[in-house]
């Protein structure tokens, strides 16, 4: 029998039940639906203020292997995150 630990996390209280049930059923039918098409694979993180709302690993973060994505999963980006500064540098700037 495999055990199975249930964490609550307060940041994830902060919406009323129904309303972070909802969100997190709109999340999972946009990615999952990414994932079906082969147009996603990775962690999402959707926060508001200092409060977690959605925090998930959809699709595989090693196909090869069989490794699903999780929160935690950590990428290799390369050279990504010069794209990512030269869009980021311009909208902080505005």
């Amino acid at each position: 029998m495999r055990i199975v630990p249930l964490v609550l996390l307060p940041s994830l209280v902060a919406l009323p039940l129904a309303a972070q049930s909802a969100l997190e059923r709109r999340v999972d039918a946009y990615f999952a639906a990414a994932v079906a098409g082969h147009d996603f694979s990775g962690s999402v993180l959707i926060a508001r203020g200092d409060s977690v709302l959605v925090r998930k690993g959809y699709g595989q973060a090693n196909s090869e292997l069989g490794v699903p994505a999780r929160p935690d999963t950590r990428y290799m980006i390369a050279s990504l995150t010069k794209t990512l500064t030269a869009a980021a540098v311009p909208a902080a700037a505005g």
